[in-house]
């Protein structure tokens, strides 16, 4: 019930329960009340732990997020982004598709309202023009919920990036060391910048073993320097395979995008372009019939300062993942 009963808050960086739920809340099951066994060192410390983690419940995060890749394995998570790509391409196809060649005949042709009518005219002009699809009962309860649907598998997407491209740098900080490699070239004063100044060709630990080794070949010590050698020649070998940096990766949340993108290209981009324009016509402005005419109608019955159907606004019913729905089909 994430995706479909959370909103996502973009001040706070989480989701949080919605005000309304839109599938049936799923039951989980509870910890024990008691301590057990295979808990390390009794009910005390179990206790004081609970109150430590008491902040990071009724709601889902980045720490949340954090602790599902610690114990995930990477194709898992390329696995979750796939299905939560997925996800969004049906929904998009086989949920808001339809809707769309009902609603874009429904919008009437507009044009600019003239200046003289101020703010609040140009509201009211379009407020009455757009009531009867604000008034359509399936716009919040199902066009509305699909996009905080896309939004959302959007935004977990870029959190998921977000926090393997953290692990990934905290991890180059342990590893770059071994290899001689520093965040900032160390220069004298007065030293023109050079590229790649400061970095050892070789790694460091590298340098030292083969110092080491070196050193035993000219000065024996004893009978058996040869094997120790080639021992430290494999260990060395052994360490550098280890702490060899990855390959840097392209983006999730990019790729993601990308195949949206070629998605929405191959299957509705036709029908969303709207009608042609007539000749000598750079644009029809009071009524193209395209996607983007919808998404701005809808915009504007979003932004109302309250809802009928469930007391609130349509922001506290569906959160910032409405919003990003829109951007990532625009």
């Amino acid at each position: 019930d994430l995706i479909p009963n959370y909103n996502w808050n973009e001040g706070s960086q989480r989701f949080v329960l919605g005000l309304h739920l839109f599938v049936p809340k799923v039951e989980r099951s509870r910890p024990p009340t008691i301590g057990q066994s295979y808990h390390w060192f009794g009910q005390g410390y179990k206790d004081a732990f609970d109150k430590r983690i008491s902040m990071y419940r009724d709601y889902f995060g980045h720490q949340h997020m954090e602790v599902l890749l610690n114990i995930i394995s990477y194709s898992e998570l390329l696995l979750i982004i796939n299905e939560l790509t997925t996800e969004v391409e049906n929904r998009i196809v086989y949920d808001f598709d339809p809707y769309f060649h009902g609603l874009i005949t429904a919008i009437p042709s507009m044009k600019m309202p003239k200046w003289q009518y101020g703010v609040v005219g140009a509201h009211g002009f379009y407020d009455l023009q757009l009531k009867h699809i604000a008034a359509y009962e399936p716009l919040r309860s199902h066009v509305f919920q699909y996009f905080k649907e896309i939004g959302n598998s959007m935004v977990i997407i870029r959190e998921l990036d977000s926090i393997q491209s953290c692990v990934e740098d905290f991890e180059f900080l342990h590893r770059s060391y071994h290899f001689g490699l520093r965040p900032t070239p160390i220069r004298k004063p007065g030293e023109p910048y050079e590229p790649g100044y400061g970095a050892s060709t070789q790694p460091n630990f590298l340098m030292s073993i083969q110092q080491a080794c070196g050193l035993l070949q000219r000065q024996p010590t004893t009978p058996n320097t040869g094997s120790i050698v080639a021992n430290c020649q494999g260990a060395q070998e052994e360490a550098i395979q280890m702490y060899a940096p990855n390959q840097p990766r392209s983006s999730f949340f990019a790729a993601a995008l990308t195949r949206l993108h070629k998605f929405v290209e191959t299957n509705v981009k036709a029908a969303w372009q709207g009608r042609a324009f007539d000749s000598g016509v750079l644009l029809n402005v009071e009524l193209p019939g395209d996607i983007i005419r919808l998404l701005s109608c809808l915009l504007f019955i979003f932004c109302q300062p309250m809802v009928q159907h469930f007391g609130t606004t349509d922001l506290g019913i569906y959160g910032d993942g409405w919003l990003w729905a829109m951007c990532t089909l625009v």
